[in-house]
């Protein structure tokens, strides 16, 4: 049985006079009270504004800029009116209106910790700037001008975790290709996201290929034909991963987004010959991806490529694992090969986003990546979920590229505090020894994964 209701005689309330509880009678006029007085129309509340989303690359406390070289032979004026610059990057400043433009100096003994605004005559630091276009803030995202000769890859790879960066490293014409797509946002390019394709080489165990078909190839695609709107559509190519099946593949499906798992080429006969293959994928037949008939039969116009390979994005000038290595082994005669290039962008990805009809982006390593980054060497278990969470998660369903890897880069935070914990209690044992090693490795893979392409690029919607 329900109780009315019944009227109160007294009140108490939380304050102590310093002998006791404050409490009284109601009073003789309490009874009129509520009939004459009645809660305000609405409540306003006068908290922090909210946060905006981190994928509205446009709002001025996430923001893109642009990182540029200090190029040599123009005045300082010159340099803060970006003279120096592309007409198309400055077409495309203005488009994004008037975006905030930071001055790497290669002169300068805070080179790889902070940037110049030339515009505001302010230095900014890379480590812990507030997001946005605002004076003294830095944009969440960032595109950088240069081949990494020029901004170096350090620039790009100390901020993954902290901020989304890709690179442009073209120069004209090819960078007009990019950017006048990039203006149009790919207007009237083909590509289909709902038909995705993974292309996978498998050599079998113990080569590396099988790790990557299983654990990244198989459950991409698996994301992918799980999904409603994709399907069957979702394209698998393994059981014969040749290179001419792939081209043929992509200049029939047209995908929007390609994920390839293989060794990278690294041929040792001539520096010539490395340099022109670099990093492009090997085939089931261990022959190199031929990039002259794939751009021949194929165009990218807006795709994106995912290519887990080794320095299928590049090189760097001094590799971080040459010492890690008997000096005598392969692996180091590939690591001082590639060192001995300096740092650069390897070919497939130039061509990809120089195209006529260009590619939004390209995502690879510009290092060697290896087998305990996908599965721990003890445990078993299998460190993929990030990757296959930015591919399908978040590209196909569609968020901005730089926004999207986040879902790799996450976790390298915490890896690196596991490596110094397990340092700082150092006890010379060789358990001690390989969990320092394995952090450390997990750690310079995810860190030199990069993104060539403007971060803000998105795919188009599934259909």
């Amino acid at each position: 049985m329900n109780t009315p209701l019944e009227y109160p005689t007294t009140l108490e309330m939380n304050a102590y006079t310093g002998v006791s509880a404050a409490s009284g009678n109601f009073g003789p006029k309490a009874k009129q009270w509520p009939l004459r007085t009645r809660p305000p129309e609405h409540y306003s509340f006068f908290g922090p504004p909210a946060e905006p989303e981190l994928t509205d690359w446009q709002h001025a406390k996430v923001g893109w800029g642009l990182v540029a070289p200090m190029t040599s032979g123009f005045t300082p004026e010159q340099l803060r009116d970006n003279a120096d610059l592309p007409e198309c990057l400055r077409q495309l400043i203005l488009q994004r209106k008037n975006a905030p433009v930071f001055r790497f100096d290669s002169t300068w003994s805070q080179a790889y910790s902070h940037v110049h605004n030339l515009k505001n005559g302010t230095d900014i630091s890379l480590g812990n700037s507030p997001n946005g276009v605002d004076v003294g803030c830095l944009p969440k995202y960032l595109l950088i001008w240069g081949t990494p000769a020029e901004v170096p890859w350090e620039i790009q790879i100390n901020q993954h975790g902290a901020r989304f960066v890709g690179r442009l490293p073209l120069k004209e014409p090819e960078l007009n290709n990019y950017v006048n797509a990039l203006m149009t946002n790919w207007s009237g390019c083909e590509c289909d996201p709902n038909s995705p394709v993974v292309w996978a080489v498998n050599h079998g165990y113990p080569d590396i290929t099988e790790l990557m078909c299983n654990v990244i190839a198989k459950r991409v695609h698996g994301d992918f034909a799980g999904d409603k709107q994709i399907g069957p559509k979702a394209v698998w190519m393994s059981e014969n991963a040749t290179g001419s099946q792939l081209i043929d593949c992509l200049a029939h499906s047209m995908p929007a987004l390609i994920v390839t798992t293989s060794h990278g080429k690294t041929a040792l006969e001539s520096m010539n010959g490395l340099a022109a293959e670099l990093g492009i994928p090997v085939d089931q037949d261990h022959r190199p991806l031929d990039t002259k008939r794939l751009l021949h039969e194929w165009r990218p116009n807006g795709a994106i490529w995912y290519a887990h390979a080794c320095c299928s994005a590049g090189g760097m000038k001094d590799s971080l694992f040459v010492n890690l290595v008997e000096p005598t082994s392969t692996i180091s005669a590939v690591l001082r090969a590639v060192s001995s290039l300096g740092s650069q962008v390897a070919p497939l990805p130039m061509q990809l986003l120089g195209d006529q009809k260009p590619a939004r982006a390209f995502i690879g390593h510009v290092e060697p990546t290896f087998n305990w980054t996908l599965r721990h060497p003890s445990t078993g278990q299998i460190f993929t979920q990030g990757l296959r969470n930015t591919l399908y998660s978040r590209l196909l369903h569609p968020s901005p590229v730089g926004y999207a890897m986040q879902r790799v880069y996450e976790h390298l935070s915490a890896v690196r505090e596991i490596y110094d914990s397990i340092a700082s209690h150092f006890d010379g044992t060789d358990a001690a020894r390989a969990g320092m090693l394995y952090h450390n490795l997990v750690a310079q893979d995810l860190r030199t994964m990069v993104l060539l392409g403007d971060p803000t690029v998105t795919l188009p919607s599934l259909r």
